[in-house]
């Protein structure tokens, strides 16, 4: 976000106030100063692992503001794919969580069943958790995709648990002509030199285009101007980015690690195992080759399964009730 001012709050409406953090900005005398000024209900800290917007504010909370409300969601980070990342360091730490009492008192957010016994499993069934769906974006109006040569789209951080890799290699091995957009910032410089030296060994008639982080604005319009999604990831509690695609009538193509399953009898996309490598491409070849009434039939019934969706949940009175509760 170039020119845009740090260390202070930007009001968006009366509703509305946002804090831009500088690098090395949350120390403990100025994290204090915040919450005092705000005085909140309840603190919300989204993610598990991480040491300045977690761990560190967890311990300052505890110190010296015992009686807050402190909500936390893992996003999926305690499921098995995710904690196959840099395992011994993640398991010590949550070992030495739960003897020390660190997230005694702390009020769990999972996403669906699974992450609700993840959480159990490391902090005990006394742990208190509520399930509670994330709050996606609002569906898009629904918009017919382009005929002619198939048009993939990759969105997800560049980091070996989005898949990306997993989602170049199947072009290596497809003659036929496509198009796979890729969009996402590096994470891993490594993995991104190694996606790279995989993206080197696609045949002509493939165009890779790689686009970098782009504003959520501007990937809703890519998705709209794209066939499928592509998404080979190793863990998900949600997938916001699936979401979206559905969304967009963007039919997806992604791994089974996901909430999102069955899909292909939904014909909204497929979900698949990322250890048969030849299902991928057997998908990613009759993706290419669908006939454009049936896939305008797919596109419609992925915006009608968002639709659905976001229809029946409830979720701002639930999250209002999570926060005041």
């Amino acid at each position: 976000m170039p020119g845009l001012p740090l260390d202070c709050w930007h009001e968006y409406d009366q509703h509305i106030k946002v804090w831009y953090a500088s690098p090395g900005f949350l120390r403990k005398d100025t994290f204090r100063k915040i919450v005092q000024e705000v005085n909140p209900g309840a603190v919300y800290l989204n993610s598990m692992f991480s040491l300045p917007f977690s761990i560190r504010p967890l311990f300052w909370l505890r110190k010296d503001f015992p009686t807050l409300k402190v909500v936390l969601a893992p996003r999926g980070m305690l499921k098995d794919s995710a904690l196959a990342f840099k395992t011994p360091k993640k398991k010590t730490y949550l070992l030495l969580a739960r003897l020390l009492g660190w997230y005694r008192d702390v009020h769990f957010q999972a996403t669906d069943g699974e992450e609700v016994r993840a959480i159990r499993r490391f902090f005990g069934e006394q742990v208190l958790v509520t399930q509670l769906g994330n709050l996606p974006a609002p569906v898009a109006a629904y918009q017919s995709k382009r005929e002619g040569i198939p048009h993939f789209i990759f969105v997800g951080r560049i980091h070996p648990i989005k898949g990306l890799a997993l989602a170049i290699e199947p072009f290596q091995s497809i003659t036929r002509p496509a198009v796979l957009t890729i969009v996402g910032n590096v994470e891993d410089q490594d993995y991104f030199q190694y996606c790279q030296t995989l993206a080197e060994q696609v045949p002509d008639p493939i165009q890779l285009h790689w686009r970098g982080g782009l504003p959520h604005a501007e990937i809703q319009k890519l998705l709209q101007q794209h066939h499928f999604f592509l998404l080979p990831t190793h863990g998900e509690n949600f997938g916001h980015a699936i979401f979206e695609a559905f969304a967009t009538g963007t039919p997806v193509l992604i791994s089974d690690q996901t909430p999102w399953r069955d899909l292909e009898d939904k014909k909204i996309g497929w979900d698949l195992p990322l250890s048969q490598p030849e299902r991928w491409v057997a998908a990613i070849e009759q993706a290419m080759v669908m006939e454009q009434e049936t896939y305008a039939e797919w596109s419609r019934a992925a915006h009608g399964f968002a639709e659905a969706y976001f229809e029946k949940q409830d979720l701002v009175k639930r999250y209002i009730e999570l926060f005041q509760g």
